[in-house]
């Protein structure tokens, strides 16, 4: 767990949000869960959980729940932009219910590193977060500056990915600088029913850009899907 750890801590030097996690107990597939969602109503925390990107969910991959709780006081200084802050953090969207988050590695991959976000809210809110994200990606593309963890970071390049997934998605790459590093992470942002989906992939070394699996949004969209998210 040593690498993976120090991927988190290189991300959280940059202020990438998820990746400021600590790596955390196992998070395997369970036999049992919880009914499917009421029609119109929100996935709760239990659905949340059974349907998080468990260990084993695709051949090779493994999923662990995050040990400390994530910063929600991220902020950009613009405020066009904080859709953006919201889309690829946890639970920072004031409108959001619950969240369930799980750092994930893929054994084939050792120079990856990943992280699973799902975050439910109302029908409405949720189709509502997509479009300010949406809107704030075309006015936020040449970059911006925010804050997290107490920290500044710059965003110098926000590039908006056509993606297929879920009701509605995109693809999002964004290069981070503070505190002397540099590094290109890249996002899914989903929408499956009310429940947001989020997967972040970077390099641990922060050499390289390392693109989000497609498989891995599309079994964690099956997932959401099959609880009625």
């Amino acid at each position: 767990m040593r690498a993976k750890r120090n991927a988190l801590s290189a991300g959280a030097a940059l202020g990438l949000l998820l990746l400021a996690t600590a790596c955390g107990g196992g998070s395997g597939s369970e036999d049992k869960g919880p009914g499917r969602a009421a029609p119109g109503r929100p996935l709760n925390q239990e659905q949340l959980d059974h349907a998080a990107f468990a260990t084993d969910d695709l051949p090779g991959f493994v999923a662990s729940r995050s040990a400390a709780k994530p910063d929600r006081s991220a902020k950009a200084a613009d405020p066009a932009c904080q859709p953006i802050v919201a889309a690829v953090g946890d639970r920072i969207n004031p409108r959001a219910k619950q969240s369930a988050l799980r750092s994930v590695s893929d054994r084939a991959a050792p120079g990856s590193a990943y992280a699973v976000d799902l975050t439910s809210y109302t029908a409405a809110d949720a189709r509502q977060a997509m479009r300010d994200l949406r809107s704030a990606l075309d006015t936020c593309a040449d970059g911006f500056e925010a804050t997290t963890m107490g920290r500044p970071v710059s965003y110098t390049s926000v590039k908006k990915k056509p993606v297929r997934a879920g009701d509605e998605a995109v693809g999002i790459e964004m290069v981070g600088q503070g505190m002397g590093r540099k590094a290109t992470v890249n996002y899914v942002v989903a929408r499956q029913g009310s429940t947001m989906i989020m997967v972040l992939a970077a390099d641990p070394a922060l050499r390289k850009s390392v693109p989000v699996p497609p498989r891995l949004v599309d079994k964690q969209v099956e997932k959401v899907a099959a609880l009625g998210g």
